[in-house]
C-alpha cells in the first residue's frame, strides 16, 4: 500500500494550520485555568477597593490620634488619588511595552509593600508619601483586568470580567469588618491605641496573596506575545491553558498549528490616542470614565453625608473632641448593595449588551442619587432614604463594572493597556474632584442636581460607544468605521483557517 504521507521516516509533514489568536482562545475554552486567573486578578481588585475604602476609617482615626486639621486629613486621601493617576499613566503603557505579567506582578507588589509600610508611618509627611505609592500600584489595576480579558473566549468574556467586580464588592465588605475587629469605637476620646496599624496590615493581605499567585499562576498574555511576533511562545502558553482546562493540547493544537501574528505598529504613547484614528473613541471613553468615577465616589460620599448623624464626625454633639464612632451596620449594608448591583449586570450584560446595560444603570443611578438628595433636603424618614441609597450604590456599581468590561473589549491589543490606563487616569481625576462637589458646603438639592446632570451626560456618552457583545477583542471600533460582514448583530472578522500543503510550500 502506498505511503499517504502521514507516517514518519521521511513522510510528508502535516499541513500548516494558521489560527487567529481569538480562534485559538476559543479552542482553549474556559475552566480551571481561567478560575485561577480570576482569583489572582480578583484579589488585586479586592485590594484596590480596600486600600481606597480604608481611607474613610484611617483618616478619621489618624486625625483623632495625631490631632490633624481637616485639610491635613484630606491630603492623605488626595495623595492616593494623585498616586493612582500617576501609576495608571506609567504602568498601563508599560503593560503594552513589556508585557502583562511583569506589570501585573509589579502593580500588586507595590500595593502590598506600601500597604504594609503604612503601619510604620510615624508622621503625616511619611504617611502621605507611603499612601501616594499605594496609589501608584492601584493605578496599575487595568493590567490584571486586561490580562483576564485576553484569556477568555468571546462568548464568556463579559461574565468572567464582571466576576472581578465581586472581588471589588467583597473588599468593600471586608474593610468595615476588619475595622470593627481592630478599631472598634472611641466615643470618649480615650488615649490612642495605634490599632489602625494592624488594620492597615490586614487590609494589605489580599494583595500579598495576589502578588504570589501572579508570579505562580499568571502566564504572559498570548495576545501580547502574538503582537510581539513571539508566536511559538504564545502557542506554548495556550497549550498549558488547554491542559489546565482538562483538554489534550496535542488534539486542540495538532502538529502544524500556528497562531496568526499581528503585524500592526506598536503604540505606547498616551498622545497617540488623540491621533485621528482613535481621537473620537478616546474622548468618549475619557468622558465616560470621568463620569463614572465622579458618580461612584460621589455617591459613596453622599450616602455618608446623608447618614452623618451615625458617622464619624469630630466634635459632634455628644462626642468628645478627638473621638470617633463608626456606623458599621450602615457601611456593611451599602457594601451589600454593590454585590446586588454586580449580580444585576451579570444577568443583563449578555442579554441587553454592554451599551444598554451601562447606559441604563448610569441613568437609574442618577435618578436614585437625585432622589436621595431631595429626600434628605425634605427631611424624609430614614427607611425611605436607606432604600434609595441602596439603589444608588447598586446602580453605580453596576454601571462602572460594565464600563470596565466594555473598555477592555473595545480597545485593540496594541493600545489596550495604554488606552485603558489613560481612561483610568480620567477616572481618578473624577474621583479626586467629587469630594469638593459632594460636601457639606453645598446644599443637598444642589448636590443632587449636579450628580443628576453628570449622570445624564455619562449615560449619553456610554450610549455612543461601540457595542462589543459577541465580538472579538478590539474589533468593535474597527467594525463601526470600516464595516464588515455582520451576522446576527456581530461582525465576522476572523480570517478563514488556511491550509498550506507541502506542494504549496514548494511552489512558494
Amino acid at each position: 500500500m502506498a505511503d499517504d504521507g502521514g507516517g514518519g521516516g521521511g513522510g510528508v509533514p502535516p499541513p500548516t494550520t494558521f489560527l487567529s489568536i481569538d480562534q485559538a482562545i476559543e479552542r482553549v475554552g474556559t475552566g480551571r485555568f481561567q478560575r485561577k486567573l480570576l482569583l489572582a486578578a480578583g484579589l488585586c481588585f479586592a485590594a484596590d477597593s480596600m486600600e481606597v475604602l480604608l481611607l474613610s476609617f484611617l483618616a478619621v482615626v489618624v486625625q483623632s490620634e495625631w490631632g490633624l486639621t481637616s485639610e491635613q486629613t484630606s491630603s492623605i486621601t488626595a495623595a492616593v488619588f494623585l498616586g493612582a493617576m500617576t501609576g495608571t499613566l506609567i504602568l498601563g503603557p508599560l503593560g503594552d511595552k513589556f508585557g502583562r505579567k511583569p506589570v501585573f506582578v509589579l502593580s500588586a507588589a507595590i500595593i502590598a509593600i506600601f500597604g504594609l509600610l503604612t503601619a510604620v508611618a510615624n508622621s503625616l509627611a511619611v504617611l502621605i508619601i507611603i499612601r501616594f505609592m499605594v496609589g501608584v500600584g492601584v493605578g496599575g489595576l487595568v493590567v490584571p483586568f486586561d490580562t483576564v480579558a485576553e484569556f477568555v473566549p468571546t462568548n464568556m468574556r463579559g461574565y468572567h470580567l464582571l466576576y472581578l467586580g465581586y472581588y471589588w464588592a467583597l473588599g468593600t465588605l471586608l474593610v468595615p469588618i476588619l475595622a470593627f475587629i481592630t478599631l472598634g469605637d472611641n466615643e470618649n476620646g480615650d488615649e490612642p491605641s495605634g490599632q489602625w496599624r494592624w488594620f492597615t496590615v490586614l487590609c494589605a493581605i489580599p494583595c500579598i496573596a495576589s502578588t504570589i499567585l501572579g508570579i505562580i499562576w499568571v502566564p504572559e498574555s498570548p495576545h501580547w506575545l502574538v503582537y510581539q511576533g513571539r508566536n511559538d511562545k504564545a502557542l506554548e502558553v495556550l497549550k498549558i491553558a488547554a491542559k489546565e482546562n482538562g483538554l489534550n493540547p496535542d488534539e486542540v493544537f495538532p502538529m502544524g498549528t500556528m497562531v496568526k501574528p499581528d503585524d500592526q505598529p506598536e503604540v505606547h504613547s498616551v498622545m497617540a490616542l488623540l491621533e485621528p484614528e482613535w481621537r473620537n473613541l478616546t474622548l468618549k471613553l475619557w468622558g465616560t470614565w470621568f463620569g463614572f468615577a465622579f458618580l461612584y465616589y460621589g455617591t459613596v460620599i453622599l450616602v455618608t453625608l446623608v447618614f452623618a448623624e451615625n458617622g464619624s464626625i469630630e466634635g459632634s454633639e455628644g462626642m468628645a473632641q478627638g473621638s470617633y464612632d463608626f456606623d458599621y451596620a450602615a457601611i456593611l449594608l451599602a457594601g451589600s448593595a454593590e454585590m446586588v448591583g454586580q449580580t444585576f449586570v451579570i444577568l443583563t450584560v449578555e442579554t441587553w449588551g454592554r451599551v444598554h446595560t451601562q447606559a441604563l444603570s448610569y441613568l437609574l443611578g442618577g435618578f436614585s442619587v437625585l432622589g436621595l438628595a431631595l429626600l434628605e433636603a425634605s427631611g424624609s424618614k430614614r427607611g425611605a432614604m436607606m432604600f434609595v441609597a441602596f439603589l444608588a450604590r447598586m446602580f453605580m456599581m453596576g454601571s462602572s463594572s460594565t464600563t470596565w468590561v466594555a473598555t477592555a473589549e473595545i480597545l485593540p491589543t496594541k493600545i489596550r493597556n495604554t488606552g485603558h490606563a489613560a481612561a483610568n487616569a480620567m477616572a481618578r481625576l473624577g474621583g479626586a474632584i467629587s469630594p469638593f462637589v459632594v460636601s457639606t458646603s453645598m446644599s443637598m438639592t444642589t448636590i443632587g442636581i449636579i450628580m443628576g446632570v453628570v449622570s445624564f451626560f455619562t449615560c449619553a456618552l456610554s450610549w455612543s460607544l461601540p457595542e462589543t457583545q459577541g465580538k472579538a477583542l478590539g474589533t468593535a471600533h474597527t467594525d463601526s468605521f470600516n464595516g464588515g460582514s455582520i451576522q446576527n448583530g456581530t461582525a465576522s472578522i476572523e480570517p478563514p483557517t488556511v491550509e498550506l500543503t507541502d506542494k504549496t510550500k514548494e511552489i512558494i
